[in-house]
């Protein structure tokens, strides 16, 4: 993945190169084939190029065009209806950067350009003639970006500590950031646009920026509400459309030369991923790609099932499983890292897999994630739906599909399923959290921290909860952000292994599809996921589009041992030398007792939350208590220090 970074002095004071270069030198391990500064009076822009696509071989970043300049880290992929849009010559499409196209793109359609882009993508332009400044991002967030605007200055980069290096950004700790997490009750805490710096934000998914004579102005410009209904005439027909969306997905994913690799869970995500891109490249007489699993190395019970069906799909396709054989030292050294600007989350079962896919080579990882929230999508919202609706004959099939009356101990089964997902979504909201599944204990925020803080926070987050209709629950997935959390963490610690993620799960075009179709065709016949089983049983092996689910079971064998043991190890050390755990957020006392004070909030699946955003507190004020407020330099040095 390519890196940007720019710096607009609103003050009208030139910017030089040397005022990019610590943003540069920050950002240096995103692309290490080439890198290329351009300034102008009061504007300036970097770029560290990774060549990826075939085009990339002509690329120098960053670009100017007339009046108008750019730094991207982009990858179109309709770039033949772009050219024909844009008039393209025949002779000059095939030589035609992804960034030259984006430019064409904004000379053309201006603030509309984004809407025309298809592919994972951020961007500057500035446009000299109207003094703006012009930043996108595509609608996940397969790219980030992150700036700093004050009266005196906009600052960019893909990077965190590529905005923190720019002279004249605060390196501060946001306190209302850290109240929001310690509160928060989602398993995974993550902001859209606020980050663990009081002025450094997120541009939000689906969103673009402007800088107009120092004001800062954003706007969503792709919303999934929007799709209009499609109606095609069969169920086969909309299998079909779906399996050539998400094969062409993959197929623009692997528009590269360089190795490539693919997760592969045993699920029917990342199984459907991992096989089309085998295909795809053994039609191109390509190396097939290296596939990584989260599991450990095959083993005795309960591992078996799921080694099974990896092993099946790499028997069809010539594959030579890669097995998660991390240490426990690897996943602690993770998880015990700076993370306030190196997101680690879900990260700790992927290190070790980077680590591995770096020796080998390999550039590009295709991965299943955001699947189970669109393409694959389980239907939920549908049955409580359907019981206000009083659809009772679709409430049974949907339990059906669910597999609640088919598993053993059925009638309680159903019962539960039915409380869940058929009356509990339509109680009120302080009913809903009563009886929440996913709500956790008293939160280990000291009350003197939140009194002090408690006038500045926003709402706290929260799982989402289920609500009626399907259509509602698969906007509120795509909106909560949690898919995007972690492709910037994959992101920031991929680029240390020279790696690139791609998700063809969350195309626009596949989300899109998924979107428009009736919403019964993810949960029907009995099945889960359906239309998807229905469109990937061209190309799985037999009986994996028939499983209820995968379990990556390094999560639920190995990993929760290892976390209690480093549970067990922070409660000796907090007992130990209570004093050198002073904590201005966290409620040391509270902590140390739910570490050492029993099982359930160490154990129950969700009575962690807690536990994890306690941890995570203590975490950010071990590295950063002498760090708020440092000179630039201490700052500076701290930051590139930083590594896993």
């Amino acid at each position: 993945m390519s890196a940007i970074c720019g710096l607009l002095r609103l003050d009208g004071r030139p910017v030089t190169a040397e005022n990019l270069r610590p943003a540069m030198e920050a950002v240096a391990q995103y692309g290490r084939d080439g890198s290329g500064v351009w300034t102008l009076g009061a504007v300036g822009f970097g770029h560290r190029l990774m060549r990826l696509t075939p085009e990339s071989a002509h690329e120098q970043q960053p670009i100017t065009r007339g009046n108008l300049t750019l730094t991207a880290d982009a990858r179109i992929d309709n770039r033949d209806e772009l050219f024909a849009e844009l008039s393209v010559r025949s002779a000059e499409r095939s030589c035609m950067t992804d960034g030259e196209l984006v430019l064409l793109a904004y000379t053309k359609w201006r603030e509309d350009c984004p809407k025309h882009l298809i592919g994972d993508y951020a961007f500057a332009i500035w446009d000299e003639p109207a003094r703006r400044l012009f930043c996108a991002r595509d609608h996940i967030g397969a790219r980030p970006f992150f700036y700093y605007h004050s009266p005196a200055l906009f600052a960019f980069a893909t990077d965190i500590r590529g905005v923190l290096a720019f002279p004249g950004v605060p390196a501060e700790i946001d306190e209302v950031e850290v109240a929001q997490m310690l509160l928060s009750e989602s398993p995974g805490y993550h902001d859209n646009e606020h980050t663990f710096f009081r002025d450094v934000r997120k541009l939000t998914f689906g969103h673009y920026l402007t800088v107009d004579s120092g004001t800062l102005h954003t706007k969503r410009y792709w919303r999934p509400e929007d799709v209009p209904p499609l109606t095609l005439p069969t169920t086969e027909d909309y299998a079909q459309r779906l399996h050539d969306l998400v094969r062409q997905a993959v197929a623009d994913r692997l528009r590269t030369d360089k190795p490539t690799g693919a997760h592969l869970s045993g699920g029917l995500d990342s199984s459907s991923i991992a096989v089309l891109a085998a295909q795809l490249l053994r039609e191109r007489g390509a190396t097939p790609p290296a596939v990584f699993s989260w599991s450990p190395p095959p083993g005795p019970p309960p591992y078996t099932d799921e080694h099974k069906r990896i092993e099946a799909v790499c028997r069809q396709e010539g594959l030579a499983p890669i097995y998660n054989d991390q240490t426990e030292a690897e996943w602690n050294a993770v998880l015990d890292a700076e993370s306030a600007t190196r997101p680690v989350l879900t990260v700790a079962n992927e290190r070790h897999l980077q680590r591995r896919a770096e020796l080998l080579g390999v550039r590009v990882i295709l991965s299943g994630w955001g699947g189970d929230e669109a393409a694959s999508f389980n239907g939920r919202g549908l049955l409580a739906e359907y019981v206000r609706n009083w659809r009772w004959g679709d409430a049974i099939a949907y339990l059906r599909s669910r597999g609640s009356i088919r598993q053993p101990r059925s009638l309680l089964n159903v019962a539960r399923v039915f409380w869940r997902d058929g009356v509990l979504p339509l109680l009120s909201s302080a009913t809903y959290e009563r009886f929440n599944p996913y709500s956790r204990g008293p939160s280990m925020i000291r009350e003197d921290f939140l009194e002090r803080i408690r006038a500045h926070l926003r709402q706290v987050q929260k799982p989402p909860r289920e609500v009626p209709g399907g259509r509602q629950c698969q906007w509120q997935l795509y909106y909560a952000g949690h898919i995007t959390a972690r492709i910037e963490s994959w992101a920031a610690l991929g680029a240390d292994c020279n790696l690139v993620y791609g998700y063809p799960l969350l195309d626009r075009r596949v989300l899109e599809f998924v979107y428009a179709i009736p919403v019964e065709l993810h949960a029907r016949d009995g099945r889960g996921r359906y239309l998807c089983r229905k469109a990937m049983e061209w190309v799985l092996p037999p009986g994996i589009t028939n499983e209820a689910m995968k379990q990556e079971m390094v999560l639920e064998g190995q990993a929760i041992s290892w976390r209690n043991a480093r549970l067990d190890r922070w409660a000796a050390e907090l007992g130990s030398s209570a004093a050198n755990w002073e904590n201005p957020w966290v409620d040391i006392a509270r902590l140390r007792g739910n570490l050492t004070g029993g099982s359930t909030a160490r154990r129950r699946p969700y009575g962690k939350i807690p536990l994890t955003c306690a941890l995570t507190g203590v975490s950010l004020w071990r590295h950063w208590k002498n760090s708020s407020t440092p000179s630039r330099s201490e700052s500076y040095a701290y930051l590139k220090s930083t590594n896993l």
